[in-house]
């Protein structure tokens, strides 16, 4: 089979699960990790499909139709300067996430030393995104979660930087000792915040496939780890938000007494949180 003959036959395979543009897209993507060929080249390029490729191309097809991501399906994903393994114990890096670490970055880039702590690392793309750029800092990463943090410690060996990663729920007591004792300067987090009424209306590749504890809250209580995490910690957050709970989160503010920035992403929607330190007023 060749190129031009692939692409048309894999969308039409996976048009019950994605929309046709999403399909196309996905499908792009799909020969460009496994044949080397880059979407803008597919209309100047053509090949033959070599049995090799053919036996990866339709193990990934074949997955895809059962709704899996293609992030789990290729083992991997891309996010900002790094790649990071990822399969079904830990979320898929979203690009929203990119921009929450440019603004922590952006915020920050001038100061020589920080402690930083990152909330529910998962595959630990935000602790090793900003140890990549930021090599002085000391950077810690949590999560409830042991299969979570085995394949973040693989990542940081894979990208190699040095971060301190430690088994935490932070909604235990244990919590509020480790955060007193750390003393951190910045926290960053992608907390659980989708509550459980919404999953029935999720896509399949995210309701059955990524970890229901890392996305789902219960439904009287969207801001349980926001609440928690900002009654913990007196220094400066950064938080990625749902868009339908920034007007929750600035009450929250109120109530607590602390000051909070809500930031638009790049599509316009407010994603992204900053929760100044308690003593900035």
């Amino acid at each position: 089979m060749l190129v031009s003959e692939f692409l048309p036959f894999a969308k039409n395979l996976l048009k019950h699960i994605y929309e046709p543009a999403e399909a196309h897209e996905i499908v792009c993507i799909l020969i460009e990790e496994i044949l080397l060929i880059k979407k803008q080249h597919l209309n100047i390029l053509d090949k033959e499909i070599d049995s090799a490729e053919e036996m990866k191309l339709s193990y990934c097809i074949e997955e895809l139709q059962k709704g899996k991501p293609l992030q789990y399906v290729l083992g991997y994903a891309w996010f900002r300067k790094i790649v990071v393994d990822v399969n079904e114990s830990v979320l898929i890096p979203r690009p929203e996430t990119e921009e929450l670490i440019d603004w922590l970055l952006e915020d920050n880039q001038n100061l020589p030393e920080l402690k930083i702590l990152d909330i529910g690392t998962g595959s630990g793309c935000i602790a090793i995104s900003i140890a990549k750029e930021k090599k002085n800092w000391n950077i810690s990463a949590i999560d409830v979660s042991d299969d979570a943090l085995e394949l973040a410690q693989h990542n940081a060996k894979k990208n190699v930087c040095s971060i301190e990663f430690k088994q935490l729920d932070i909604l235990s007591p244990e919590a509020e000792q480790f955060l007193k004792d750390q003393n951190f300067d910045i926290i960053i987090s992608n907390p659980p915040y989708i509550p459980e009424i919404e999953k029935a209306e999720m896509h399949i590749n995210v309701k059955d496939f990524e970890p229901s504890i890392a996305l789902f809250v219960p439904n009287d209580n969207p801001l349980l780890f926001y609440k928690r995490i900002i009654e913990l910690s007196k220094c400066l957050i950064y938080f990625e938000i749902a868009a339908s709970q920034s007007n929750a989160l600035l009450e929250l503010g109120e109530k607590t007494q602390r000051k909070i920035l809500i930031k638009n992403d790049i599509s316009g929607n407010p994603r992204m949180a900053k929760v100044f330190p308690s003593s900035q007023q």
